[in-house]
């Protein structure tokens, strides 16, 4: 079983550290992408920005110089996409409305900005199986989905919605996870500042909007990191404090955690979740669960790399343990696949949170 104090620190992140509130400096995701570690951190309440964009080497613990100087006041989580490394532009930097989007690194770490859309935030980007690259977020009160036809190069309005007219006047609505399930998009609109809750999901067919069930049928708050895990829909309800964990298949959601948990991990074969107090759990099967042990107590954020687990935590630290008690990573497929990326063609093997 995993111990506390079986981790040490790896790095301490030199911009995350900066920050001027604990909300900022708080490591909130932690991805491997072709050798390195990116590092989600930001405060987009306190209106601050630009967020730098750098790797950690996942061997020997080095610092990359800063990719890009992205123009956001946070960068909640990154996805991996068409063989590419992705971050949406959480809140645009400036007040009010401002050019957002999203940037891309390549297998090269080379990275480059992509802000080009009217927005107040864009939490989420996701692909769906037709090749259409989609932004979530909102502008000003409106929650917002926006669609790209041509590689994620330009976007459309696909959908817009403005809280209801029984709402109070400072309300405002939001869309928060781009969830891809079997090829199609599915969302969920939430209204903030009122207690109207949206009781149905939203899908894109490849033609047209059509109601779905609930996704948030026992909770309240954001969809965050949606992503496919075999026959289930995974995700959680909120990405700036604890959460809950659900799983939905295609025709209801429930928990597939009865712990509220401040970070999970999909990787072939098992989802890991890091649990209040620090304890980490992984299932198969979204049913059973079974216990790793704990990770720092202060742990936000976790990644399972090889024989490696690095957990980021509220102090703009990064620490590692090689005692992985039962946690294991099933080996990649042999053979290639080719992925049409955002903005060029990789040839890259298949990668976990490919969605």
């Amino acid at each position: 079983m995993i111990a506390p104090e079986d981790f040490t620190l790896y790095a301490t992140h030199p911009d995350a550290v900066q920050q001027a509130t604990e909300r900022g400096q708080t490591i909130r995701d932690v991805l491997h992408y072709n050798g390195q570690l990116y590092l989600g951190y930001g405060d987009w309440a306190y209106d601050d920005g630009p967020i730098q964009i750098r790797g950690l080497d996942a061997g020997n613990g080095t610092w990359s110089g800063s990719y890009l100087s992205f123009a956001t006041e946070a960068v909640s989580h990154f996805r991996i996409l068409g063989g590419q490394v992705v971050a949406t532009s959480t809140d645009p930097s400036g007040i009010g409305i401002q050019p957002g989007g999203y940037a891309t690194g390549n297998v090269l770490h080379q990275w480059t900005s992509n802000s080009s859309v009217p927005a107040t935030h864009v939490f989420d980007i996701n692909q769906t199986a037709n090749g259409d690259v989609w932004l979530v977020g909102s502008l000003d009160a409106t929650g917002t989905v926006w669609r790209s036809t041509d590689g994620g190069a330009s976007f459309s309005i696909a959908r817009q919605d403005v809280p209801p007219p029984e709402a109070p006047w400072f309300a405002f609505s939001r869309y928060v996870g781009a969830g891809v399930y079997n090829g199609n998009l599915i969302v969920q609109r939430v209204d903030i500042n009122t207690s109207i809750h949206h009781a149905q999901s939203l899908i894109f067919d490849g033609v047209n909007w059509v109601e779905g069930p609930d996704l948030l049928s026992q909770g309240s708050g954001f969809m965050t990191k949606p992503q496919q895990f075999g026959n289930y829909l995974v995700y959680m309800d909120n990405d700036l404090s604890l959460g809950q964990l659900y799983r939905f298949d295609g025709s209801t959601s429930e928990f597939a955690l009865n712990r509220a948990i401040h970070d999970f991990q999909v990787t072939d074969g098992q989802v890991i979740a890091l649990a209040e107090g620090g304890e980490l759990l992984h299932s198969s099967d979204l049913v059973t669960w079974s216990s790793a042990g704990f990770a720092p107590l202060d742990a936000r954020s976790l990644e399972l790399v090889g024989n490696q687990l690095f957990v980021g935590t509220t102090q703009a630290q990064v620490f590692r343990t090689f005692q992985l008690g039962g946690l294991s990573v099933v080996p990649e497929p042999s053979g290639a696949l080719l992925w049409v990326g955002l903005g060029g063609l990789w040839l890259m093997r298949r990668r976990r949170r490919e969605v």
